[in-house]
């Protein structure tokens, strides 16, 4: 963290701790992400999660960054979600703040929690839909 931000504060510490505290056995990991989006093109995403231990590659053409990301986990991961929840908040000031994602999704008509810090939105919104598909995973395994 030290390398990204120049001030770390107890607060850019607890977050991260807590992030690291959520971390548990999931079927879905996020291992990386390419979004592509701007006011003149179609916003673009490619992502690699990892899925019961096998690699897989998603990918997807959307109106907006975080869509076509979604769509690109729903893609690798092989089950669609959709976005009922998207909260974003910074958790520390400034410009290298840190930020959480508190989302929800429906996977088959229920309904399933994500959450993440990451010093990039986009970040901590891939990581939070995928916990929140994991959450889906997990119901889906126990019904």
């Amino acid at each position: 963290m030290a390398d990204k931000k120049k001030d770390v504060t107890a607060v850019d510490l607890e977050a991260l701790v807590g992030e690291e505290i959520r971390e548990r056995e999931d079927r879905f990991t996020l291992l990386a992400y390419v979004a592509q989006a701007g006011s003149a093109i179609t916003a673009t995403a490619q992502v690699e999660v990892e899925v019961s231990g096998r690699r897989r590659r998603g990918k997807s053409f959307s109106n907006g960054t975080v869509e076509a990301v979604f769509k690109a986990i729903d893609n690798a991961v092989g089950m669609k979600g959709s976005l009922a929840d998207y909260q974003v908040r910074s958790v520390t000031a400034g410009k290298d703040a840190l930020a959480e994602v508190k989302l929800a999704i429906e996977v088959e008509g229920r309904s399933f929690r994500g959450q993440a810090v990451s010093f990039d939105v986009m970040e901590s919104s891939a990581k939070a839909y995928v916990r929140a598909m994991n959450n889906a995973a997990a119901a889906k395994g126990n019904d």
